[in-house]
């Protein structure tokens, strides 16, 4: 097996466990049956009817993949190692945690309080929007929910994932001056 579609798992509802053969090349698992990458940098698939209601992602993990927690609706507490530096799109939507209303603070979705997921979940954000100091990652699509003006992008953050910043009215991103990671 050398590629899985997004899509391959995408009506296995009942999904608790994958199991990838040691000797697979491309692919590995771990004991909570959790699809990655061979050397486990990339978080692929976590099976949406697992029943955990708590997920550390393992340190060394690098990239959380592409809707790879999407409707995991058990999953209440996510917690990501400093080894994240890229979230993309739509990582965690559906899940326990992103349906928790106690997890929004003024309509901003944070793992970790580091790693922003999105903004603007129940009412449409507009204007100008300055990230908090020591957001680390903005994820793929955060912004999916606004129709801001102008952005400021503070100075540790590493990464902006794929059409987090997509928004039709958006007029200005301002890079922090002292960030050494986004030119």
């Amino acid at each position: 097996l050398v590629s899985i579609s997004k899509a391959a798992f995408k009506n296995c509802a009942s999904l608790t466990s994958i199991t990838v053969a040691d000797n697979n090349a491309n692919f590995s698992s771990n004991e909570d049956g959790i699809l990655f990458n061979k050397d486990k940098s990339k978080l692929i698939l976590y099976p949406i009817n697992n029943k955990r209601t708590s997920y550390s992602v393992p340190e060394g993990v690098k990239v959380i993949g592409r809707e790879s927690f999407w409707g995991a609706e058990a999953l209440q507490n996510i917690t990501l190692p400093d080894s994240v530096t890229q979230i993309d799109g739509s990582a965690f939507m559906e899940t326990g945690f992103w349906n928790n209303e106690s997890n929004w603070i003024n309509e901003e979705l944070y793992i970790n309080n580091k790693y922003l997921i999105s903004v603007g979940r129940n009412e449409l954000i507009s204007g100008d929007y300055e990230g908090k100091e020591g957001t680390k990652v903005i994820a793929g699509n955060a912004f999916r929910n606004c129709d801001l003006t102008s952005i400021v992008i503070p100075a540790s953050v590493v990464s902006v994932g794929e059409c987090a910043l997509g928004i039709s009215n958006l007029n200005e991103i301002t890079v922090d001056e002292n960030n050494e990671y986004l030119t």
